[in-house]
């Protein structure tokens, strides 16, 4: 039996459980360990993710064919429930990459016009919440769909948050959460980034003017029959963090700041910050959140929390006793294998050494490159842990000592 904690608790014999996104086989585990006689399940995870022999593969960040495939495979799981009578609800186990995983593109869309729409809004450097009001207004599944696919059957949703201030609209972008935007919004967000892509333009602006339906709205039925339950946090990471650093002797610095816009800027900050703590050993200041890059026409490679990290490097240069480490929580930093980056006031002057021009890379966005010639050079900066099985964000640390 499972209850849900919501205003009406719903309790469930049979439940059908769907578990997306990167911390999906991790959440199953957990969900297998507390409930006995699940009687259906499927589940959804990226490339690279320990998960089971029977997970379906989908491709994050930037949509496939997989994603597709994995859409469809969830659409048709959902109505084989519903019309078969056996379950009496269905239980969402999500977290943060399911936008990507599962693609289920609008009549007259291709997933080619999805994954170009997604490379151009991360480029323009659109923060997630922009994004996915796009993505809810082009895709059969997203913006509270999932849930009218589910109706009339109740659905407990727990949810592992990757997503600025918990933001259910824009967690896996809302599948069973209503939807407060429209395609009047998503328009907006295509101009405020100046991102021209016509098939997208029209189908968003047909969606304007009434000729396709709305995602479903706030008392809309479908979305009133979900319950659901938040069960881990960008705050829970810090927090824990912040603990760790406590009872490791560091004095937490400052109050708790939430990482957001753009990353090197970030970087900049949160060394000037530590800078002036150095009358202060030791301190740690620790930050999360989730930064952007606007990465325009540079060529470079890297991801935000290296991004960060070298901004902060440029900023310590010289400066003895300071270190500065950012690192996604999924152990993923953009289109890399790392995680993310940790520099001191030493950085800078290693990378003079080996001919590297701190300020040239970040210019560029090429933090990647960077850092992997240093790391070649003998001085290894950037942190390796594998795809971790879960996503709650990024964190980034300041450490005076």
């Amino acid at each position: 039996m499972v209850e849900a904690v919501g205003t009406h608790p719903t309790k469930f014999s049979y439940p059908a459980v769907i578990a997306i996104g990167k911390a999906a086989a991790a959440m199953y585990s957990g969900w297998c360990e507390a409930n006995r006689g699940v009687q259906r399940v499927i589940m959804v995870v990226p490339d690279g993710v320990t998960a089971p022999d029977w997970a379906i593969r989908g491709e994050h960040p930037i949509p496939g064919l997989q994603s597709v495939k994995a859409a469809a495979a969830v659409e048709a799981f959902i109505g084989d429930q519903v019309r078969s009578g056996r379950v009496d609800g269905f239980v969402l186990l999500l977290s943060g990459g399911a936008s990507a995983l599962l693609t289920s593109p609008a009549q007259g869309l291709s997933v080619a016009d999805i994954a170009n729409m997604t490379m151009a809004l991360l480029r323009a450097g659109a923060p997630i919440g922009d994004l996915n009001r796009v993505r809810k207004h082009l895709e059969r599944l997203k913006g509270g769909r999932m849930a009218a696919l589910m109706s009339p059957l109740p659905v407990v949703a727990f949810l592992l948050s990757d997503v600025p201030q918990n933001d259910l609209e824009a967690l896996g972008s809302g599948p069973v959460f209503p939807d407060g935007s429209t395609f009047a919004d998503a328009l907006k967000v295509l101009k405020s980034f100046e991102i021209e892509h016509a098939p997208i333009q029209r189908f968003l602006e047909a969606g304007a003017a009434g000729q396709h339906p709305e995602t479903p709205k706030h008392g809309d039925p479908v979305v009133k029959q979900v319950r659901y339950t938040l069960i881990g946090s960008n705050a829970d990471a810090v927090n824990t963090a912040g603990r760790h650093l406590s009872s490791s002797g560091f004095e937490l610095g400052q109050p708790v700041q939430r990482l957001a816009g753009d990353a090197a800027e970030c970087g900049r900050r949160l060394s000037m910050i530590a800078k002036a703590q150095l009358a202060r050993l030791p301190t740690a200041i620790v930050w999360g959140g989730e930064t952007t890059v606007r990465v325009g026409v540079a060529d470079g490679k890297g991801g935000r929390n290296q991004e960060l990290a070298l901004a902060a490097a440029i900023v310590l240069d010289g400066i003895q006793n300071v270190a500065v480490a950012s690192f996604a929580t999924d152990g993923v930093d953009g289109p890399t294998e790392a995680a993310g980056a940790l520099v001191t006031g030493e950085t800078c002057r290693q990378a003079r050494q080996v001919g590297l021009d701190p300020a040239a890379a970040l210019f560029r966005h090429d933090s990647y490159t960077f850092f992997t010639t240093l790391e070649k050079s003998g001085s290894p900066h950037l942190l390796r842990t594998g795809p971790t099985g879960t996503n709650v964000n990024d964190v980034a640390i300041a450490l005076i000592y």
